[in-house]
């Protein structure tokens, strides 16, 4: 997640995690000869929770409230929670009320329905326009945290005007779609060949079900058996769960078992980068080809004059594709831009929200003395905790600075998915 918020990212409490019917063996890296699994180790302590936090966001309007309510107030609501302790933090920031606002609140009804108030809301009241709080030290109960992650809450403002409430927002737990490509270059030892995959997964990160399959073409020899494994990119590691049907060829497809479901360290695992996809043959005992699981979210904002604090008069545009896990704060990607008045001199990833400038987060490189081209995010580059927080809440941005334009000629405003 929203799959950030979509950070963000993934299971339940220990009282609701699900026990996996998968055994867990081990599976070598790289290298020839035949593949024998040694026996499976112990399945994780039933007590292990993921550690993670999930990032979510609801847009609040007059038309999601029940009875709808014509106004022309909107917000926008970004929570947090911890999966593995119902923790709770975020905020509702909202405008253009009829009236002021008197209370707001967390409830519990799905889409279309109203119910009861489960979490009231602190900061608010008295105004059109403002912010509302999460109050501190806020867990949600282990029912609670269900229905959160079945899309069972929303979040309500209620005015003077509109007792029952003006605008409101579902609050929708994030899915992670995941795409790996698998190549010999990523096993551990490295192995010689022409072979290449692709793996497609969605993972629910409230409950660990996930889905996909790898599709594989041009192994040296027929495939054996093709797993996801817990490893760092470089380590070899025991196997998460066993794929199917793809056996017997040097090209086709493997799919993830209907009904699968992680357990929250395997979860924890994947957000950080820590679970790869390895596909076995004949030749390859200990796989042939091998695709490192990366969890991110694309953020492609597009920069222009008019978001500049003050604005900028430019026929400048530009366009960030930007990868980034919300869990370990890798970033990576790319801005292009074009039309500049005068040739680029500096480009950043800055914090402050939208209509206000901030500091530097991240320098770019690569695109400065012309109007046109291109400005690239350095390799390694990592967003601290702080910066996560603040994307978190749409508060960063990219900046490209020119001759004419030394505070910033084009900008845009990276806003969660």
């Amino acid at each position: 997640m929203n799959t950030l918020r979509q950070f963000y990212k993934i299971a339940g409490v220990a009282a609701i995690v699900l026990s996996l019917g998968i055994s867990l063996t081990y599976c070598g890296g790289g290298g020839g000869g035949a593949y024998t699994a040694p026996p499976a180790p112990p399945a994780p302590p039933a007590a292990t929770v993921f550690s993670g936090a999930v990032s979510m966001k609801a847009t609040l309007s007059g038309a999601n409230e029940v009875p709808p309510v014509t106004t022309a107030g909107a917000g926008t609501a970004i929570f947090t929670v911890k999966p593995g302790t119902g923790e709770l933090i975020g905020s509702v920031s909202f405008s253009g009320l009829s009236s002021n606002a008197t209370l707001a609140h967390i409830h519990s009804g799905a889409a279309g329905v109203n119910g009861g108030v489960l979490i009231g809301l602190t900061g608010g009241v008295g105004v059109t326009s403002g912010t509302w709080t999460v109050p501190a030290g806020t867990i949600l109960a282990a029912a609670d945290l269900t229905a959160l992650i079945n899309g069972g809450l929303y979040v309500n403002i209620h005015t003077v005007n509109n007792g029952g409430g003006e605008i409101r927002g579902q609050i929708i737990f994030p899915t992670a779609a995941i795409s790996t490509v698998l190549s010999g270059a990523e096993e551990v030892p490295a192995v010689t060949t022409a072979a290449t995959g692709t793996g497609t997964m969605t993972v629910n990160l409230g409950t660990g079900a996930i889905s996909g399959s790898v599709t594989f073409t041009g192994l040296s020899s027929n495939a054996t058996l093709a797993h996801i494994h817990a490893g760092a990119a470089g380590a070899n590691g025991g196997v998460v769960v066993g794929l199917e049907g793809g056996a017997g060829g040097t090209s086709g497809t493997w799919t993830i078992p209907a009904g699968t479901v992680m357990a929250a360290g395997d979860l924890n695992s994947l957000i950080t980068d820590g679970l790869y996809i390895n596909i076995h043959s004949v030749n390859n005992g200990g796989g042939e080809i091998r695709g490192q699981i990366k969890y991110r979210i694309a953020f492609t904002p597009t920069l222009s004059g008019s978001q500049e604090v003050p604005p900028v008069v430019t026929a400048g545009t530009g366009t960030a594709n930007l990868s980034i896990n919300p869990a370990t704060g890798d970033i990576s990607g790319a801005v292009t831009f074009s039309g500049l008045t005068s040739n680029a001199t500096l480009a950043h990833i800055h914090e402050g929200a939208a209509g206000t400038n901030g500091g530097v987060a991240i320098g770019l490189t690569g695109g400065a003395g012309g109007i046109s081209g291109t400005w690239t995010v350095p390799a390694g580059s990592i967003l601290t905790t702080a910066q996560l927080n603040s994307l978190r809440a749409d508060g960063l941005y990219v900046n490209i600075h020119t001759v004419n334009n030394g505070g910033g000629e084009i900008r845009g405003q990276l806003i969660n998915p």
